[in-house]
């Protein structure tokens, strides 16, 4: 078990009309897909592929088994947002996640987001250790050493 890593990464999007509730503030289900959106440039900066295709049929990838979010100001249609990931913890068999949401007044959320790394068997999920060269691109991508 390895974290907390010294990386943060960024990214900035748009809260769309789409995301929104008729109040016009970022409805609770698109934080998950923000944190899923950052959680993505962490993964392909360390070439990791976010669905991995081993065969015909096993892929593997990170699913989430506990994502909490704390509300602190609200996300409003037009809002550019700032994303910034940093791994928590990396363990043999998955990774946990901070995430905070940034607007120019201040932090509006922070999130935490445990993932299992698991493969996919001609549909049945399976628990399953990283593969040792993922597992060191993340931890290097984390600033994890």
């Amino acid at each position: 078990m390895k974290g907390p890593g010294s990386t943060i990464y960024t990214l900035v999007k748009e809260v769309e009309f789409s995301h929104t509730d008729l109040a016009g503030i970022m409805h609770f289900s698109n934080f998950g897909r923000f944190m899923e959106a950052v959680e993505h440039v962490y993964l392909r900066t360390a070439a990791v592929p976010v669905v991995d295709r081993i065969d015909a049929l096993t892929h593997a990838g990170f699913p989430r088994f506990e994502v909490h979010v704390k509300h602190e100001l609200p996300l409003r249609f037009g809002d550019q947002v700032e994303l910034r990931l940093q791994v928590t913890r990396l363990r043999l068999s998955g990774i946990e996640y901070r995430i905070e949401f940034h607007l120019p007044a201040g932090r509006a959320a922070l999130g935490t987001m445990k993932c299992g790394y698991c493969r996919f068997v001609d549909g049945v999920i399976h628990m399953a250790p990283i593969p040792e060269g993922h597992y060191q691109r993340l931890a290097e991508a984390a600033g994890i050493v």
